[in-house]
């Protein structure tokens, strides 16, 4: 697997599947699209969805926006206020990073498989947190629905 070396090769849409896992053996899942788009500076990250697994068998829609940056070697990945997320080194093989909203512990490492696919694998601990997070992300397929 090759590390992300430009931030154009996440422009476009994908497909997302996540997983989030709790320590209590509750898991949720959301499935919907991802969308990578060029505003100003900043790649958008535009994410939508619905969540599953929530008590009662609810669903709702689930949203996420960030901003992507490169600058010096590094992809700055922000919150939607422009606010610092994390960041990752362009072109490393599995790049880490780690997200300190105390008292709460977030980790993410990186797999890029270029252009077809990547993930980002979150563990987050803290006094009433502790869940694994995968996000899958796949191009769609030529032609399907």
């Amino acid at each position: 697997m090759d590390g992300l070396g430009s931030l154009a090769a996440l422009e476009g849409e994908w497909r997302l599947d996540r997983e989030i896992r709790h320590t209590d053996g509750s898991r949720q899942h959301v499935t919907g699209t991802a969308r990578f788009h060029w505003q100003d500076l900043y790649l958008v990250q535009d994410e939508e969805g619905v969540l599953t697994g929530l008590p009662g068998g609810a669903e709702v829609k689930a949203t996420r926006r960030y901003l992507w940056q490169a600058e010096n070697g590094m992809a700055n990945i922000l919150f939607d206020d422009r606010r610092p997320f994390h960041a990752i080194p362009l072109g490393a093989e599995a790049p880490c990073a780690t997200h300190l909203c105390a008292p709460d512990t977030y980790r993410v490492s990186y797999a890029f498989d270029l252009p077809a696919a990547w993930q980002a694998l979150w563990s987050v601990d803290g006094p009433r947190k502790s869940y694994v997070m995968t996000s899958r992300y796949r191009r769609p397929m030529a032609g399907a629905a």
